[in-house]
């Protein structure tokens, strides 16, 4: 991961058997390491892709619709 590389928005279900969840938390640790911001949302539970994770009904930790949060990020981002 490049210092001047591009945020990252991160939804990843804890029981993904393709690809390990610990991989999206090595992401997580090496973007805060070179300072690339790296938001990671854990779906507690869930496997591998769009037919386990809703982005419209489940959540962040904090409560927050993943659509919601994913569309905030984006903005905040693009508009930067």
């Amino acid at each position: 991961m490049d210092p001047e590389g591009p945020p990252v928005w991160i939804v990843h279900g804890t029981t993904d058997e393709t690809i390990a969840f610990e991989q999206s938390e090595i992401i997580a640790t090496r973007g805060e390491e070179v300072g690339v911001e790296v938001v990671l949302h854990p779906q507690q539970g869930a496997g591998h892709g769009f037919r386990e994770i809703d982005l419209f009904t489940d959540q962040t930790g904090g409560g927050v619709p993943l659509i919601e949060d994913q569309l905030d990020f984006l903005t905040r981002v693009l508009e930067g």
